[in-house]
């Protein structure tokens, strides 16, 4: 019958042929070709730690000279802060500070530059009665020892 059916006889481009053999190594074959495989992961294992510790040194490397270049380029942004005053509480400044009988106003100081004095002030008395502070309780600075 599969003689007499044309499309029975394998013929078309469309089938397939599946063929099947056996292959058999001996044992040197075997173990020649492990350690080939042996040697190639252990290459590549290689190659990939020293392409990732190259990696990082050139990244520490870059960070340093980063850190670097930004010490060397020290702006007035690195030491400004910028913050909202409420109306009230300028109103009561200007009032209390500002307008006081012999204040920065009788000794002829504008009042921004009199709220910059003051504020100046202000803060840096904040400040050191904070580092103070922090000295008395053996505690440390921006994660520096305090001297």
């Amino acid at each position: 019958m599969a003689g007499t059916n044309p499309g029975s006889m394998c013929t078309d481009t469309t089938n397939l042929l599946f063929v099947q053999y056996s292959c058999e190594q001996n044992k040197e074959e075997q173990s020649a070709k492990f350690n080939h495989l042996i040697v190639a992961s252990a290459t590549a294992s290689l190659i990939s730690l020293l392409f990732v510790l190259n990696l990082s040194s050139l990244y520490k490397g870059g960070k340093i000279q980063q850190l670097e270049w930004d010490i060397s380029t020290v702006t007035a942004g690195d030491y400004s802060v910028e913050f909202d005053i409420p109306r009230r509480n300028y109103e009561e400044w200007y009032n209390r500070t500002y307008l006081r009988s012999g204040g920065e106003k009788d000794q002829g100081y504008s009042p921004a530059l009199s709220l910059k004095r003051h504020m100046i002030e202000t803060i840096e008395q904040a400040l050191n009665e904070e580092v103070a502070q922090r000295k008395n309780e053996g505690g440390h600075l921006s994660g520096r020892k305090s001297t």
